[in-house]
């Protein structure tokens, strides 16, 4: 399960959360969208104060909570599953 307010990945079996190594906020519309079991997209929400604002896009592993940059602007994306 992912708290996007809180940039953690929690494992519901064990409650272990592992915190998300992202800069920035997690956007939570539209919310992360899983790849497979471990890799996780997410697209962050930098404050207004940050410059440049830009959303980017992130690759994360959710058992370590590193997180891979994909995309430096990710303003025009969006995360859905197919």
């Amino acid at each position: 399960m992912i708290h996007s307010q809180l940039d953690l990945a929690i494992d519901i079996a064990t409650g272990m959360a592992t915190k998300l190594q992202v800069p920035d906020p997690i956007k939570t519309f539209p919310q992360p969208v899983f790849e497979n079991a471990v890799q996780l997209l997410v697209i962050t929400d930098p404050p207004a104060r940050k410059k440049p604002a830009t959303p980017a896009l992130y690759r994360c592993d959710v058992t370590t909570g590193e997180c891979k940059l994909l995309e430096k602007d990710a303003t025009s994306f969006t995360l859905h599953r197919l």
